[in-house]
């Protein structure tokens, strides 16, 4: 039976979750400084903001980033192709896909500042969300080619650099008396699409040789469209209640709410190093017990961070307080809710990938849809009412919901599987 979890993953797990953990790190500092300087108010139209270009770069670069592992893989395996096609391709897939969202962000923006959130100071937010969703996609772009070819020390190195940039820039800013929620978009933007640029140059040779190919494009779009579904439902599961609250409630209580998701990024993060390591060695199983090791391993392994991780649920509001300070003191109940949650999508979002080695993308979408359902059937009833607190336990029952459903198809897809592989199952005979 192969063996999954070893030490070359956790090294590679440790290595890709350092560069995650340095780029959080000076991503957190920002937060702070933003959140005291601006306050509670300016704080939640910066993340509405943030919100928006996560939102909009997964539409049109993280949708397609499975397809890019995927691919690289078997034109890897075939030595007569050329892997550096599916690279070439996927990057023409993203500026194609962008260039709508741009466009739209600057010929709408104001127009849904006004509509939606009846106040014009949305307005900046979205028109630049759009943009940097674009640099977002380009950014990703990199990572996930470093992802493919299995580059995690690369992978680490640049994970950091666009917050790297954005740190720099806040003396500056603050010596100019230019610490504004217009100039800090604005180099948010401009230090992903400059870093877009940089990586993409420091990965040419990876992109030599590779040609234009349709076939090789409505490969990616045919692989993408059960990913892409999947990857903006939880999306949406994880950022929609910060535009929902803007709607509902008050900016305050998205500054409420958005300040206790950032701290959790570092479980997020967890998952995401795990997910990035093991995919493009779980793309290569091809036999059922190799994938049901996988699956016991890959639990045990969730199933320890876990308990390493769930003190955090109990000393968390003295941590809130010297942050943030006594405004955000509504953050502490949000935090705990959410944090379950988290801890629960840790031990089932690794398990998903077995979904996309057995070729069964659209399982991991129909969870995801199903869940989403969910989120806006309890939302409907709980974040008009009870604001940042109800936001929180939206998100958490829809993360249960969608690790159940994990649970269930992958106790079906493999008690099939093997007792099929055992005979148990008899063809019929006409």
């Amino acid at each position: 039976m192969k063996k999954i979890i070893s030490k070359s993953l956790f090294k590679q797990a440790l290595i890709v979750f350092s560069g995650r953990v340095g780029a959080a790190g000076f991503g957190y500092i920002i937060i702070l400084i933003v959140a005291r300087i601006l306050g509670p108010e300016q704080f939640g139209l910066y993340s509405f903001f943030v919100v928006l270009t996560i939102l909009g770069s997964s539409l049109i670069g993280e949708a397609f980033a499975h397809a890019i592992v995927r691919n690289h893989v078997l034109y890897t395996k075939d030595k007569s192709k050329n892997a550096s096609t599916v690279l070439v391709n996927a990057l023409t897939i993203r500026v194609f896909a962008g260039m709508p969202v741009i466009i739209a962000g600057i010929l709408f923006g104001n127009m849904i500042a006004l509509t939606i959130f009846s106040d014009p100071q949305y307005a900046i937010p979205i028109t630049l969300g759009c943009i940097g969703s674009f640099a977002m996609a380009l950014w990703t772009f990199s990572l996930t080619t470093l992802q493919a070819t299995e580059s995690f020390t690369a992978h680490a190195l640049l994970t950091p650099l666009v917050n790297l940039l954005r740190i720099m820039s806040i003396p500056i800013l603050l010596s100019m008396g230019l610490f504004t929620l217009e100039a800090i978009i604005g180099v948010y933007v401009g230090s992903y699409l400059l870093c877009a640029v940089i990586a993409i140059w420091f990965l040419r040779h990876r992109l030599h040789g590779g040609k234009a190919s349709l076939f090789e494009i409505k490969s990616q779009l045919s692989f993408s469209k059960w990913m892409a579904l999947a990857i903006i439902c939880q999306l949406l599961q994880t950022h929609l209640a910060i535009p929902i609250l803007g709607y509902y409630s008050t900016k305050f209580a998205v500054g409420i709410f958005s300040a206790a998701a950032t701290l959790l990024i570092v479980v997020d993060h967890i998952t995401t190093a795990i997910l990035t390591v093991q995919y493009p060695k779980v793309a290569k199983l091809d036999d059922l017990n190799s994938q049901i090791s996988f699956v016991k391993q890959t639990l045990l392994f969730s199933l320890l961070i876990v308990l390493f991780l769930s003190p955090g649920l109990f000393i968390i509001e003295p941590i809130i307080h010297l942050l943030y300070g006594q405004e955000y003191v509504g953050s502490t109940p949000v935090f705990q809710i959410l944090f379950i949650g988290l801890l629960s999508a840790l031990i089932s979002q690794p398990l998903n990938l077995l979904f996309l080695a057995r070729n069964k993308s659209h399982y991991w979408s129909t969870m995801a849809i199903f869940s989403l359902l969910i989120w806006f059937i309890v939302g409907y009833f709980l974040i008009p009412k009870h604001g940042a607190v109800g936001a929180a336990w939206t998100t958490t029952i829809a993360r249960f919901s969608n690790t159940v459903m994990t649970f269930t198809l992958l106790f079906r897809t493999l008690y099939v599987e093997k007792r099929k592989e055992r005979n148990l199952i008899q063809p019929k005979v006409n």
